[in-house]
């Protein structure tokens, strides 16, 4: 006999860890570099620089083959999770990154962010590092 709780979701917890740039120039654009952060084609140049086991947890597939088809899924997954904001008051852009596991939240939000200095060479700095979360956000 199977027993369902009202308001339990079997969905795993998510955990959002959260790295911050910080600009040296006062007159950059901070909503077009949030966006920067966001989109596809940027992504993929950090979805490049994952390694395997990376890939594995972002995906969620451990002894499956990564074809091209299971790869494209885990791209999609690294779009849909990561999020930025302009943080209010400061010339910060948030970097957010959800996943179920705190740490390798961390892990991934650090990368994106190390990816975008490297990106963006003497326009920004690294503000504050990502921390494994702990609590879950959803």
């Amino acid at each position: 006999m199977m027993v369902l709780l009202a308001g339990c979701s079997s969905a795993p917890s998510k955990y959002e860890a959260v790295a911050k740039i910080a600009f040296y120039n006062s007159s950059v654009n901070l909503k077009f570099e949030a966006g920067f952060v966001r989109a596809e084609r940027f992504l993929v140049e950090v979805f490049g620089t994952l390694n395997v086991a990376e890939m594995r947890v972002l995906g969620g597939v451990n002894e499956e083959a990564l074809t091209d088809k299971v790869k494209n899924q885990i791209l999609r997954r690294l779009i849909t999770e990561t999020s930025a904001a302009v943080v209010e008051n400061k010339r910060q852009v948030e970097i957010r990154f959800l996943h179920s596991d705190p740490v390798f939240a961390a892990q991934i939000a650090n990368k994106i962010a190390s990816v975008y200095l490297s990106v963006k060479e003497n326009q920004a700095y690294l503000a504050q590092r990502a921390t494994a979360p702990e609590a879950p956000v959803k």
